[in-house]
């Protein structure tokens, strides 16, 4: 087996943040008409603007990260993992990100377009902020949602690669991120 090999505790707290976030949001529609009709308007309103105002707090988090991640390297992976192992890992990585900030950039233009008003958290207005375009907000919307999937889908992959790392090969890489 491999020396031991950690992220900072920095990038460890960003990992998990965001995943929580991420798997958080996921949980609250996204739209104020999805959210259905046995539930109260305010209700409805507010789940809206939780998942408005989470997506604004991952794509700081995100970007926070990507800086983060240009001055403090990955840990070196595994001598055992093969040249194409290794661009599949640094290539699913990319990929998450890209996917976790697009889904966060497609989020926020559904809500610039949306018909119906919204804020982040309630506070921030940024429903309709660029007019209300129900034809693009509907494009937008499905854009977003079908990105739902693809972040669902890298993210079973991710933990399916961890899970084989962990017990098949053993050879500490989901170690590296266990913040024990």
């Amino acid at each position: 087996m491999d020396a031991p090999r950690k992220y900072s505790p920095t990038a460890m707290a960003l990992h998990w943040l965001i995943a929580a976030l991420v798997i958080y949001n996921m949980m609250f529609p996204p739209e104020f008409e999805d959210v259905g009709h046995d539930v109260a308007p305010e209700v409805a309103a507010g789940m809206t603007a939780l998942h408005i105002g989470l997506g604004l707090s991952i794509l700081v988090l995100m970007i926070f990260r990507l800086f983060w991640r240009v001055g403090h390297h990955a840990p070196p992976l595994p001598d055992t993992m093969a040249a194409w192992e290794a661009r599949l890992v640094r290539t699913m990585h990319w990929l998450i990100y890209i996917a976790v900030i697009a889904m966060v950039l497609l989020g926020f233009a559904t809500a610039l377009l949306a018909p119906y008003p919204a804020a982040a958290f309630g506070v921030l207005p940024v429903a309709g902020f660029l007019g209300p375009n129900e034809a693009l907000h509907e494009i937008i919307k499905e854009i977003h949602h079908t990105g739902n999937k693809v972040i669902i889908a890298l993210v079973v992959v991710h933990v399916a690669a961890a899970a084989y790392h962990a017990f098949v090969k053993k050879d500490g890489v989901l170690r590296s991120m266990l913040p024990w």
